[in-house]
C-alpha cells in the first residue's frame, strides 16, 4: 500500500492501480478508482466496476456495469475488445446467478468464450455434482502467462466458477476461461 501510494496510484484512476488495490483487499478504494477511470474512459473504468462487483459477489451490479460498457459511445482503441468482454461477462453472469453445479448432469461438457485473440474453448468434466476436470482445449490467445494452466487448476479446487480473481497480466484470458466453463456447466454453448 506505502508503494501504491508512494507511485500515486492510491489516486490516480488507472487499471493497474484498480488491480492491485483490489489485490490487497481494497476493494472499496479500487471501485471508486473504477469509477473515476469510467468518467474519462467509459469502456475501461465500467468494465473494471463490473469485474471488481463479480468479483464480490455483487452480480446485479456487475450486470449493470457490464451494461454501461455496452451503452458507452464511441468505442475506440481497445473499446471494442471492452464491449465483447462486456457481453461475455455479462452473460456469464447471468448464468451464474442460476447455476448449480450439484445439478449439471454427469459427463463432459464444453463451452466457449471470446478472448484476446478469438474464441477460447474448454472441457469441464462433472461427477456425482462435482467438477472433476477442467482444461482449456483450445484458444488463439499468445499473451495469457499461467492463466491457461491456473484458471481451469482453481475452478476444480473451488468447486465454483465464483468470486475468482483473474491472473494479473492475463486478464482477457482469465475471464474468458471463467465465462466458458460457465456456460458448459449451464449447458449453454454460446
Amino acid at each position: 500500500a506505502a508503494l501504491l501510494k508512494t507511485w500515486g496510484l492510491d489516486r490516480s484512476p488507472s487499471g493497474p492501480g484498480i488491480k492491485l488495490w483490489a489485490e490487497l483487499g481494497q476493494s472499496d478504494r479500487a471501485l471508486k478508482l473504477a469509477m473515476a477511470l469510467s468518467a474519462r474512459s467509459p469502456h475501461s473504468g465500467f468494465m473494471a466496476a463490473g469485474n471488481l462487483h463479480r468479483l464480490a459477489g455483487r452480480y446485479d451490479h456487475a450486470i449493470a456495469s457490464y451494461d454501461k460498457v455496452l451503452a458507452a459511445p464511441n468505442p475506440r482503441g481497445h473499446g471494442k475488445l471492452y464491449r465483447q468482454r462486456a457481453q461475455e461477462c455479462g452473460f456469464a453472469v447471468r448464468l451464474t446467478k442460476t447455476l448449480n453445479i450439484s445439478k449439471t448432469p454427469d459427463g463432459t461438457h464444453t463451452g466457449m468464450s471470446m478472448s484476446y485473440r478469438g474464441p477460447l474453448y474448454v472441457e469441464v468434466k462433472v461427477s456425482g455434482g462435482r467438477i472433476t476436470s477442467a482444461r482449456v482445449t483450445r484458444h488463439k490467445d499468445d499473451i495469457f502467462f499461467a492463466s491457461i494452466e491456473h484458471m481451469p487448476k482453481l475452478i476444480v479446487k473451488n468447486q465454483s466458477v465464483e468470486k475468482l480473481d483473474a491472473v494479473s497480466g492475463a486478464t482477457v484470458t482469465s475471464e474468458a476461461i471463467v465465462n466458458a466453463v460457465t456456460k458448459a456447466l449451464a449447458g449453454r454453448r454460446n
